[in-house]
């Protein structure tokens, strides 16, 4: 029960009820106030239905935000387990998004609305959001059609503060070309968001500063990057940062960048890189601007380039003036000399790219000249299936000092051919190659004075080849296999001069050159460039054993060598000095020199001992036509034997015991040699022609036949009488009939010698 003190619902105190009231007039008493109007009480009924009002808007989320987020949240893809706080100051909780493109959960997600401008139609929003974990695809999230922007009537929503706290994002950029990432978004300084994170090549960092100009954000992302994400496009890039800022909602897009400490390698062609690559790129609305400048083989290389998004074209301009030391080195050998090199590229839809190359110098001990490539792409609308991919290559060589022709052209993806023309090692080199469109090469041909045949893929360079050098009395079959950095060689039926029956194997790798041929053996590096050696290579009676240094490029091959020569009775021991390219080379030993001088070898001969006990002095050089030209001599036990070469003739001269034979010698073909003695009817004529054919003529009697190895045919007489001069002790006389054929035959004798007659048939069986 209520009390004259108690409040009432207008918080004043209450009348007193009519029974109550003493209807006694008090004159003393003064007049009462009449009652109020009943207006004043229906404004605080308004009053407190406003303030119910309030409190339900305020509790609104709370009480009614569950079941609103379900029937309107689910549809749109958002769902959340608690929602609190006043209308214009939502929270939620547990809250999980799962649209097209973008789904994940987030712990706790606010919205705090900072102000409205009914004015602008413009309502900001501050958002706060932590404990998040998104996933973005963005071919699903940019890939549908556009969404409203904006709140409908007019009105936008823009944003004045992000609070992000614990957020990880990670972006799928399958569809979209844009390289996949999972980055942590953090408050960072200045109210900046920092971004942090990684794609599969390197990091990628931003602060991202979101403003608000004329009613609308503005974005500002501080970029930080490791060049090599730029590996998502083309997948050559081995270093460097990319540095600037990015400005968008501000106008057209503006955009600032800096390339430094870059590095590339083309994927097709390791070794083919750029170092210390630094420059600028601009974006300003429709409109990108490039400026590069690096390092390339030892030379400096700059870019130019620009894209006009508008016009639809983009377009790019490369110079680089690298070095052949440069290039030698990244394909680990030796070169000098200058190169040039152009490469213009642009388009959009159809893209055109052209590049050319000249240079000359020395690549690997070769020497080069007037070098050209000229490389031609065309791709119209992306029709891969009818492009133009061509490439056009000549030079001029010089493999072994020699003068060679390179040229080709080559349709990648589809065919080409290639051809190299000229001489080697003073042999014809003829090779014609083609390329099918597995870029497989095939190739035949003549050179090192023998057929040559193989194949090359292109793709993994891998080599199959045999090969026939042949350099007169030396010649090998030599089968090639693997790659340019791992090669094997089998070399059989190997020959070089009197040594035969060689074989043994090769090998080339990083390591060098390694040939072994059992008694020969070279052990070379990655420039050809090592030793030698010989243990007891014998062939014809001739034994050599020795070492020394070699360069196989270069020609170049110094060491000593002991050779045993049949009819020398001592070693002949020196240092060897040669260069088989240069065709030059000195052999020393002692008091006698062999020379060697392109087509010429010469024999300085001192006092030098041979069979017989003769002595042999003189200087005479022979052609590798046999002209000869000098003199020997030769002296001891009574003999006297002298040869005097005039070119194609030479003339034979020996005395024995008061005998003289004197022969004329004709040095070509057939070889001729007319032979007789002075003081007795003995004529003879020998020559070269399918075996050694001769005809003796004695006091009138011939005897004619040939000398073929074992097959001997001879018929005719031989006056004995005639020898008498040559054998005076033994007064010889009478006659020798032969009658020879192949392996068989008789000879019949009828003579006289120191006063004994011998009469006899002797059958060869």
């Amino acid at each position: 029960m209520e009390g004259p003190g108690n409040a009432g619902p207008g918080g004043g105190v209450t009348e007193p009820r009519p029974e109550d009231r003493d209807v006694t007039h008090d004159p003393a008493a003064p007049e009462t106030a009449p009652p109020p109007r009943r207006r004043g009480r229906a404004w605080w009924w308004v009053l407190a239905v406003l303030g119910a009002l309030l409190l339900i808007l305020a509790l609104l989320p709370t009480l009614l935000g569950g079941a609103l987020l379900a029937r309107f949240g689910t549809p749109a893809g958002v769902s959340a387990d608690r929602v609190t706080g006043p209308l214009w100051a939502p929270n939620l909780s547990g809250v999980r998004v799962n649209i097209p493109g973008l789904t994940g959960e987030a712990g706790r997600v606010g919205v705090t609305v900072a102000g409205v401008n009914p004015l602008t139609r413009v309502v900001r929003l501050n958002v706060q959001a932590s404990d998040a974990a998104l996933n973005l695809k963005l071919q699903e999230l940019f890939g549908g059609g556009g969404g409203a922007g904006g709140s409908g009537g007019g009105w936008k929503v823009v944003l004045g503060n992000l609070d992000v706290q614990r957020t990880r994002l990670t972006v799928d950029g399958t569809g979209f070309n844009v390289p996949d990432g999972r980055f942590t978004v953090t408050p960072g300084q200045g109210g900046a968001l920092a971004v942090r994170g990684a794609t599969r090549d390197g990091d990628l960092n931003a602060d991202v500063l979101v403003a608000e100009k004329a009613g609308a954000n503005v974005f500002t992302m501080n970029l930080d990057a490791d060049a090599r994400v730029l590996n998502h496009y083309w997948p050559g890039v081995t270093a460097g940062r990319i540095t600037g800022r990015y400005v968008l909602g501000d106008g057209p897009i503006r955009g600032d960048l800096r390339v430094t400490d870059a590095a590339l390698r083309v994927p097709e062609a390791k070794f083919v890189t750029v170092t210390s690559i630094a420059g600028t790129a601009t974006h300003r609305g429709d409109d990108i601007r490039l400026n590069l400048a690096g390092r390339g083989w030892n030379g400096p290389v700059t870019a130019t380039g620009g894209v006009d998004l508008k016009a639809q074209n983009w377009s790019v301009t490369a110079d680089a003036t690298p070095t052949v030391s440069g290039l030698a080195r990244a394909l680990g050998t030796t070169g000098d000399g200058n190169l040039k090199v152009r490469v213009t590229a642009g388009g959009w839809s159809t893209v055109r790219v052209k590049a050319y190359a000249q240079g000359a110098g020395t690549l690997a001990g070769v020497g080069f000249s007037n070098a050209n490539a000229e490389y031609t792409f065309l791709s119209e609308d992306g029709n891969v299936a009818g492009q133009t991919n061509d490439l056009a290559f000549s030079a001029d060589t010089a493999l072994g000092g020699a003068a060679q022709k390179l040229a080709g052209r080559w349709a990648f993806g589809r065919e080409g051919r290639v051809s190299v023309n000229g001489t080697l090692a003073q042999k014809a080199l003829d090779v014609e190659g083609r390329i099918d469109a597995n870029n497989l090469l095939t190739f035949d041909g003549q050179g090192l004075g023998g057929p040559l045949r193989g194949t090359f893929a292109l793709e993994g360079s891998r080599l199959n080849a045999v090969l026939n050098p042949t350099f007169g009395a030396a010649g090998a079959r030599v089968a090639l296999s693997g790659t340019p950095e791992n090669l094997r060689a089998r070399v059989t039926d190997g020959q070089a001069g009197p040594f035969t029956g060689l074989s043994g194997t090769a090998a080339f790798d990083r390591r060098g050159l390694r040939v072994d041929l059992g008694a020969a053996s070279l052990n070379l590096d990655r420039n050809f460039r090592g030793t030698w050696a010989a243990r007891n290579l014998s062939g014809s009676g001739v034994t050599l054993t020795g070492g020394g240094r070699i360069d196989l490029t270069g020609g170049d091959v110094t060491g000593t060598l002991n050779a045993t020569v049949p009819g020398v009775p001592q070693p002949l021991l020196g240092p060897l000095d040669l260069n088989y390219v240069q065709q030059r080379g000195t052999f020393t030993a002692g008091s006698q020199r062999l020379t060697w001088n392109g087509d010429a070898f010469g024999l300085r001969a001192r006092n030098l001992a041979v069979a017989g006990g003769l002595r042999v002095t003189g200087d005479v050089t022979v052609t590798n036509t046999l002209k000869a030209f000098g003199s020997l001599r030769a002296v001891g036990a009574g003999v006297t034997l002298s040869a005097e070469g005039n070119g194609t003739t030479a003339q034979l001269r020996g005395t024995s015991n008061g005998v003289t034979v004197l022969a004329d010698a004709d040095l070509r073909a057939p070889y001729r040699v007319q032979a007789r003695v002075a003081g007795a009817d003995i004529r003879g004529n020998v020559t070269l022609d399918s075996g050694v054919r001769f005809s003796l003529t004695t006091r009138g009697d011939t005897a004619s036949g040939t000398v073929d190895g074992e097959t001997i045919t001879a018929n005719g007489r031989v006056n004995l009488g005639a020898l008498r001069p040559l054998l005076p002790g033994l007064n010889l006389g009478g006659t020798l009939d032969l009658n020879l054929a192949g392996r068989g035959g008789s000879a019949r004798v009828n003579a006289q010698a120191a006063g004994a007659a011998v009469r006899g048939t002797l059958t060869r069986q």
